[in-house]
């Protein structure tokens, strides 16, 4: 009976393990107790999940979320360096599983838009009207260099693609991570309007965070 209320108290937890489920209920209770019950090792994740909820997958086991951002990113175009971003930063998901953390990067200098997308649970349909393109993407860079390691050299409010050193700022897998800086870079092109100069400079903060990727991969 013991045996038995503790199954029913413990259904719909899928945090916890609560062991075999085999054919062996008429065991001698005495001979269970004497038996060391190994323990049983969770793998280490850093995000925070709330009690018996499970992060929603597609086909191949991909969270949905990630499978989401990917067709969002891929919207539009971009050319073969965006595209080359944009596997750079599911191949980095990939390596971590999709596991994040509960809470992201710093949304103190984060363009605005971010958070709305994010309250849709980042759909992958029409993005945020983006009212000033350019100043959109100038608070776009005020939170890249913002988030980048202090070793990285800045010089008049960019990044210099050298030097090495620590990438914890920025090396994080999940839903709260490089998918936020992405889509915006996404919604600045979009932005654009085949604006060539201005292209130009997009382009400039791609090549950033690739470089930033490469470097963390």
């Amino acid at each position: 009976m013991k045996r038995k209320r503790a199954r029913a108290e413990g259904e719909g937890d899928d945090e916890e393990y609560s062991g075999s489920d085999g054919e062996d209920d008429d065991e001698d209770e005495d001979e269970r107790d004497r038996t060391p019950t190994p323990a049983v090792k969770k793998p280490r994740a850093s995000a925070k999940r709330g009690r018996g909820k499970q992060t929603a997958l597609v086909e191949g086991g991909i969270p949905k979320w990630a499978a989401d951002g990917r067709v969002a990113l891929l919207q539009g175009g971009g050319g073969d360096e965006w595209a080359g971003l944009v596997d750079l930063w599911w191949a980095y998901e990939k390596a971590g599983k999709f596991v994040g953390l509960a809470k992201g990067k710093g949304t103190a200098k984060r363009p605005k838009e971010v958070s709305g997308w994010v309250s849709r649970a980042r759909s992958e349909g029409p993005h945020p009207a983006i009212g000033d393109v350019y100043a959109f993407a100038a608070q776009w860079w005020i939170w890249w260099v913002s988030i980048n390691p202090a070793w990285r050299e800045r010089v008049e409010g960019r990044l210099v693609k050298a030097g090495n050193g620590d990438w914890e700022s920025v090396a994080q897998t999940g839903p709260n991570e490089m998918l936020n800086v992405l889509i915006c870079l996404r919604w600045w092109y979009d932005g654009l309007k085949n604006d060539a100069p201005a292209i130009l400079k997009w382009k400039e903060a791609v090549e950033d965070v690739q470089w930033a990727m490469q470097a963390i991969l």
